[in-house]
């Protein structure tokens, strides 16, 4: 079972096993497991700290935000009754690339879907 470690004690393990000579049995007293310790230490040397940051992306790089083509979508969708699949070729004809899935995902969050 995976078990959480708190910054604090992770860099207190750190520091106390750089400093004894034998680090395989400086872990087995303290029940850490190698693997989990060389994790620990790649990271401190790599950023100076053991801290756990998140590696969720901040932003959504492939979002489509181009307003006019959602509102054209909605148009397309709601007046004229076209599926995703003909609002893709559609677009595509007017230039925008854009594919079923994001047209799909558009739709759902502007509620219409």
């Amino acid at each position: 079972m995976k078990k959480d470690y708190s910054t604090e004690f992770k860099l207190f393990i750190v520091d106390e096993a750089l400093e004894t000579k034998n680090i395989k049995r400086f872990l087995k007293i303290e029940e850490i497991p190698k693997s989990t310790f060389y994790a620990w230490l790649k990271k401190y040397k790599d950023t100076g700290t053991v801290a756990n940051f998140s590696t969720r992306p901040k932003t959504s790089p492939n979002i489509f935000n181009n307003q006019e083509a959602i509102n054209l979508i909605i148009k397309l969708y709601t007046k004229e009754y076209r599926g995703k699949h003909y609002i893709k070729a559609y677009l595509n004809r007017e230039g925008i690339k854009i594919g079923v899935t994001a047209i799909e995902n558009r739709l759902v969050s502007k509620v219409i879907f």
